[in-house]
């Protein structure tokens, strides 16, 4: 704790959440709590049979770009040979698919890294086991497989989410964007039907929230707002794709991405 304390004092001396001593007492009780999980995770869960994870054969935190699905990712732990990789979750389990599992975000994600690894490695993702560890309850680490048809409805939103960007960039227009916040509501977002707690108490406020402060802005401040997302919009679409301008084209994300293998090396070596 000293030592992550030495590199990030501003973070926790000015954190609300652990301003008062019995919060900042059961914080460092958490973070005892996950470091025993994790300790206990290596030292007792990999050798056995169902692990199979040789401590002196894993990468730490690989990242990968996969140009195929257009993802990006970080894998907590993944074996040199490919056949094994686990993700580090808090919270609880849950039934999902049953029986005892993993919440359906974590388990999507998981899914997108078997297809990373497809798609990036040449892996063959019938021959890879994927390990949803959940901090809180070390026994429920269950070997995950793909589910093809989870991929495909996370690339679709995806999907979604880029095309609305695009949209915006390419319109470049105040009134079109002022349209497309406003129907950024509840009533729109919520296509699965979803109600109960956790729609009703995390997911819905914050919604709501955004649509109310929308209305509630004066037409000079709507404006700015808008206009100010427009152009937002457009530098980080720029940015990456070099589109519609050569402004700073030398710096943009888009040049190391556009440039061939051989550009890469070359540049990679000349930096190293």
């Amino acid at each position: 704790m000293k030592e992550i304390f030495n590199r990030n004092p501003f973070d926790f001396t000015t954190c609300p959440d652990i301003e008062e001593m019995d919060a900042e007492k059961q914080f460092f009780a958490d973070c005892k709590l996950q470091f025993e999980n994790i300790s206990k995770l290596v030292n007792e869960f990999f050798p056995q049979k169902s692990y199979g994870i040789d401590k002196s054969q894993v990468i730490l935190e690989p990242g990968f770009l996969c140009e195929t699905l257009g993802l990006q990712g970080r894998l907590d732990l993944l074996m040199q040979d490919y056949t094994r990789f686990i993700e580090l979750k808090s919270g609880k389990a849950k039934e999902f698919p049953p029986p005892l599992s993993h919440r359906e975000n974590h388990y999507v994600q998981m899914m997108l890294y078997f297809a990373v690894l497809h798609y990036n490695m040449g892996v063959d993702v019938h021959k890879v086991t994927g390990l949803p560890h959940v901090f809180q309850i070390p026994r429920c680490s269950i070997p995950s497989r793909p589910y093809w048809s989870l991929v495909k409805t996370a690339v679709e939103v995806r999907n979604r989410i880029v095309l609305c960007d695009y949209d915006v960039q390419r319109h470049n227009d105040v009134a079109f964007t002022r349209g497309f916040l406003a129907n950024l509501k509840a009533a729109t977002l919520n296509e699965k039907g979803l109600t109960g707690r956790f729609w009703e108490t995390y997911l819905q406020p914050d919604i709501d929230k955004f649509e109310q402060r929308l209305k509630n802005l004066s037409s000079l401040e709507s404006d700015y707002f808008h206009r100010l997302y427009n152009f937002i919009t457009k530098e980080q679409f720029v940015s990456k794709t070099g589109s519609g301008s050569d402004y700073d084209a030398n710096r943009g994300i888009f040049t190391l991405w556009n440039a061939s293998l051989q550009e890469k090396i070359r540049c990679w070596r000349n930096s190293a």
